[in-house]
């Protein structure tokens, strides 16, 4: 007996395409990639339904049903939260479900490749000062990147840019040891929730707060650095537990996975 399962493709359909899961192969979940023959050709689907029906010999089908080439995803890709969303898109708006889900994917995974993890990890640089500075003498430009991230406690990739358009000498820096490049982690909740707001800190929130229920604006200003953000999550935090809602811009890139964590 082997189980169908129903397949999304980026194409103007639709439907779904029924396909069988051949013996050997695990069931696959909803929201994983797999390669499926269409017609002549090979294309990437994404499962909606999992286990729904069965085929034994004794039931006839009026069409064909093709068995799954291969699952490209051990765990899925887009998670039920993500999935609901696109079907309701789908019906909503009356588009078709396969160019809504793909459409919720990056354009590299679309293709069927394999999910790189070292492509999703954030990476900051520190200066190593356990080094001979004497390196730096004639060599303004390698001294300027690395007294700029000697004076900083985390440098995004994105920060280095802003000071040079020649990332063959920073890479460099990093090859040779003067530069070091660890993985960015960010801080769990609850240590994000210990953190301690500073008076200037405390005085803008309770302005804030004051004011919570009824509509203002206000611009908090302050230099890179000075809990700016710190704030903004914990007036978050007092919105959301007023079951209220929030949206954060996030005006660098490299402040999403931590904005995420908190």
């Amino acid at each position: 007996m082997s189980n169908l399962i129903k397949v999304a493709l980026n194409l103007p359909i639709y439907h779904t395409f029924d396909y069988m899961v051949p013996k050997g192969m695990n069931q696959p979940l909803a929201g994983i990639r797999v390669e499926i023959p269409f017609g002549r050709k090979k294309m990437v689907g994404i499962t909606m339904k999992a286990g729904n029906a069965a085929i034994d010999g004794n039931l006839k089908l009026n069409y064909q049903v093709k068995e799954l080439l291969k699952q490209i995803d051990e765990v899925p890709i887009i998670n039920q939260d993500i999935m609901d969303i696109c079907v309701w898109g789908s019906s909503y708006y009356q588009h078709p479900i396969g160019q809504v889900l793909f459409g919720a994917i990056p354009s590299i995974l679309r293709k069927g490749e394999k999910i790189n993890e070292e492509k999703f990890k954030n990476y900051y640089y520190s200066a190593n000062s356990q080094i001979d500075t004497h390196y730096f003498n004639n060599k303004p430009s390698q001294k300027k990147i690395y007294e700029f991230i000697k004076n900083k406690n985390q440098t995004f990739l994105d920060d280095i840019k802003k000071i040079t358009k020649n990332l063959t000498i920073f890479h460099t820096l990093v090859k040779e040891g003067y530069i070091k490049k660890l993985e960015y982690v960010p801080k769990n909740e609850s240590e994000s929730h210990s953190i301690n707001l500073s008076t200037e800190q405390t005085n803008i929130y309770k302005s804030i707060k004051s004011d919570i229920n009824s509509f203002n604006s206000y611009l908090i200003e302050g230099v890179t650095g000075s809990g700016k953000t710190e704030l903004y999550i914990k007036i978050s935090d007092l919105i959301a537990s007023k079951r209220g809602q929030i949206l954060i811009v996030v005006p660098e890139i490299n402040l999403t996975p931590q904005t995420l964590e908190r």
